[in-house]
């Protein structure tokens, strides 16, 4: 979830903005672009089920 999407998550709460900073300082921010393997593997287990 990219950073600017978290006061959605956290709707009005007025520490967000502290929590994001605190995360991030001093921090590298890397973007992965690609799909989960995470979500391959839960999709196969699905399929599996259905």
């Amino acid at each position: 979830m990219a950073f600017m999407d978290w006061p959605q998550v956290f709707p009005g709460a007025p520490c967000v903005t502290a929590m994001i900073n605190r995360l991030t300082h001093h921090a590298k921010i890397i973007k992965i672009v690609g799909d989960s393997h995470r979500v391959h593997e839960t999709n196969a287990k699905q399929e599996k089920r259905a």
